[in-house]
């Protein structure tokens, strides 16, 4: 189930002062899928072979009439795997072994358009797929598909703003999740931007105010996402009252589920709450552990100079 921004994103019941995006109650129509082919393309089981340099870990292929896969993969260069193709395919995610960057696939803004180029798949004709590196493309009576490495830092294009409100968001949220039978799994809540006070439109009264958050979901399926949220909390006429509630939904959109594997950020509980170290597979054994720099590689570190895993203090939970 896809539950998907509200177009125009327009303010339901108050006006909002400064509002950077505005969010209405209640689930959203299914936002329709854009792809770059058409027509009648291969159905069936695609071979994809991995003629590039990467080694590829995890591939998410979206299809018309919410067919989907996203699983692990085990492509090194060289190899090969097969993809079961059962409709037009809309959107495909390949992320690189370790979790650091995504192959192919483009991150999008809260608006749907596309962060830096545009990659969606074609409507494959052939029952090969070959994987390459941009400008080494082969040929043959095979589609290819050039890689094309982004980090997966670049997926997230906000950033946190109260780590300690992100903490109040998820409580909310993932209550609201439970009463609402929603059935993916919310691991981390974000507050971005400020509060947005509003206004009886005649009076000027402050009758409440508005922020926005994130949150961060893997589904039963294997895919994630990250879905802006609104929350409210009232104003009881002499100040804020300090109950704040589920305030609606906006945009769902993909997002590589290495980002969380790698427990990149942090606020708002699962996978991100807590300073690291002490976990199971994770510790502060790095010479350099703890001065204030990820250092272990993975993703949104700084540096390259420790093992993966061996500087929690600093990159978070491994």
């Amino acid at each position: 189930m896809t539950r998907s921004r509200l177009v125009g994103m327009a303010l339901v019941g108050a006006t909002s002062v400064g509002a950077a995006l505005v969010l209405a109650c209640g689930g959203g129509q299914s936002r329709g899928s854009s792809s770059g082919g058409d027509g009648d393309g291969f159905r069936g089981e695609l071979t994809v072979e991995n003629r590039s340099s990467y080694d590829i870990c995890r591939i998410r292929l979206d299809m018309d009439g919410d067919n989907r896969i996203a699983e692990d993969v085990d492509l090194a260069s060289g190899g090969s795997t097969t993809l079961s193709i059962a409709d037009k395919p809309v959107r495909m995610i390949i992320t690189e072994c370790g979790g650091a960057r995504t192959l192919y696939g483009h991150p999008m803004n809260f608006y749907g358009t596309a962060i830096g180029d545009s990659e969606y798949p074609p409507d494959w004709t052939e029952s090969t797929l070959v994987l390459h590196d941009a400008g080494d493309e082969p040929e043959g009576a095979f589609d290819t598909l050039a890689l094309n490495p982004r980090d997966i830092s670049d997926w997230v294009f906000f950033t946190e703003s109260d780590s300690s409100l992100s903490s109040t968001f998820h409580d909310v949220l993932t209550n609201h999740a439970q009463q609402a039978g929603w059935t993916e799994s919310f691991e981390k809540t974000w507050a971005i931007n400020d509060w947005n006070v509003n206004r009886n439109q005649r009076t000027g009264i402050i009758l409440g105010r508005n922020h926005q958050g994130v949150g961060f979901a893997r589904w039963d399926d294997g895919h994630c996402t990250m879905q802006a949220f609104g929350f409210n909390e009232g104003h009881d006429g002499s100040g804020f009252d300090g109950n704040v509630v589920f305030g609606g939904v906006s945009t769902q959109l993909p997002l590589p589920c290495a980002y969380l594997d790698g427990a990149s950020g942090g606020g708002g509980g699962g996978a991100s709450s807590g300073g690291g170290g002490g976990e199971a597979g994770c510790t502060n054994t790095c010479d350099s552990a703890n001065d204030g720099d990820c250092d272990d590689g993975g993703p949104g570190s700084a540096y390259d100079v420790c093992e993966y895993g061996t500087d929690c203090g600093d990159c978070g939970p491994r």
